[in-house]
């Protein structure tokens, strides 16, 4: 009878692992990666519940570390800074962890000229705060935090021709300030005080670099028009005045073309999405011209990116935010494909980065608190679907 009990037993035992190997093998079990993820076309989206129980606010930011991995950040409903980042350059996921910190305003990041990460806050006290990596692509370990001062808000930082990172708020007074580096390198100490540039603005701003290097800053007014300034010298103090771009355009995003051109996208009369580009690197720049597609209540959004073929390629937002749709240029600097759209997730706020090897991806926080991306397959080409982060 033991003898027989235990034949059974085993019996059982084996039965049990084939059935266990089996579900293990199926398709969608288990972790998903890119290289199993990029073959599917629709994936199921974010839970809504982020790391821990958390769920996560206002925008992200994207950087891309000195091997050419990228680390998302994000402010979590703790109000703590919270991040996410390749393994590999363009692999898998690390997971959510907290950088600590009590946020007012969403991140902003950018790589110092030593190659480390360095991230950007709006503390409580209404002032920006910043920690670095402590070495290049230390994903991991963090200088504590460390405060510029201020009374800000809005905020975006970006990097100088020699590498000397440059941040931009809007003060107290509705005015655009900035504060720089003195030195490139390192990003503890050596920085200028707060300097003016002008303006009042509602808060919607962005920043671009001319192709010889030079910083410029492109502002909604309160007239609803478009107002642009830049440095008049490569990572210079002194700045042109204001110039206005027309009025009927707000929500500014600028891009770079592959050869430098500058490329402003803002949305217009009757909602449609415009834009405008300079004639030559640095240069004058042509009129508004439509892109079409006269979406309202689509959330307010618009964001563009490179191509690794260079190819510029823009993203709006879609009524209830179902998805997004992009448009590219056909050539580099050429003339625009239609419309079409990335359906299947719950878009607030999206923005895209590029990875290592070309391919673009965007990040996006979805209903529930929850983040989702979705990537090219390969440079250029077709899209892997929505995945939760």
């Amino acid at each position: 009878m033991f003898k027989k009990n235990s034949r059974n037993l085993v019996r059982l035992a084996i039965t049990f692992t084939l059935i266990l190997i089996a579900l293990l093998n199926m398709p969608g079990a288990g972790r998903h990666t890119k290289a199993s993820a990029s073959a599917a076309h629709s994936a199921p989206l974010s839970s809504g519940v982020a790391a821990q129980g958390i769920e996560f606010e206002g925008f992200l930011d994207v950087g891309q570390n000195a091997d050419g991995r990228l680390e998302v950040f994000a402010r979590g409903s703790d109000k703590a800074l919270w991040h996410n980042w390749q393994l590999t350059p363009g692999g898998e996921i690390a997971g959510w962890a907290s950088l600590g910190g009590v946020l007012i305003g969403s991140p902003a990041v950018a790589r110092d000229a030593s190659g480390r990460l360095v991230v950007f806050v709006s503390g409580t006290d209404d002032a920006i705060w910043l920690k670095w990596q402590l070495t290049p692509g230390s994903s991991g370990l963090w200088s504590a935090w460390h405060t510029l001062g201020g009374v800000v808000r809005g905020l975006h930082v970006t990097t100088n021709a020699d590498g000397r990172l440059e941040i931009f708020v809007v003060g107290s007074d509705n005015g655009l300030w900035h504060k720089w580096q003195t030195q490139a390198g390192p990003s503890y100490g050596g920085w200028s005080g707060w300097a003016p540039l002008g303006g009042v603005l509602p808060g919607v701003f962005a920043v671009g670099r001319n192709a010889d290097g030079r910083l410029e800053v492109f502002v909604e007014g309160t007239d609803n028009g478009l107002w642009h300034k830049w440095q008049l010298t490569p990572g210079g103090s002194s700045w042109s005045g204001w110039a206005s771009f027309g009025v009927g355009f707000f929500s500014p995003t600028v891009a770079n073309n592959a050869d430098g051109r500058l490329e402003v996208f803002g949305f217009g009369p009757g909602c449609e999405l415009w834009h405008r580009w300079q004639l030559t690197p640095g240069g004058p720049w042509s009129g508004w011209e439509s892109l079409d597609l006269p979406v309202c209540g689509a959330g307010g959004f618009s964001t563009a990116a490179l191509n690794a073929d260079g190819r510029l390629e823009v993203f709006r937002g879609t009524p209830e935010r179902i998805g997004i749709y992009h448009k590219w240029q056909l050539t580099p600097g050429g003339g625009w494909s239609n419309w079409e759209l990335l359906q299947g997730a719950e878009v607030h706020d999206p923005i895209v980065a590029r990875n290592a090897d070309g391919r673009l991806e965007i990040f996006t926080r979805v209903t529930g608190g929850g983040v989702s991306h979705n990537w090219q397959v390969t440079p250029g080409g077709s899209w892997s679907g929505w995945y939760p982060l």
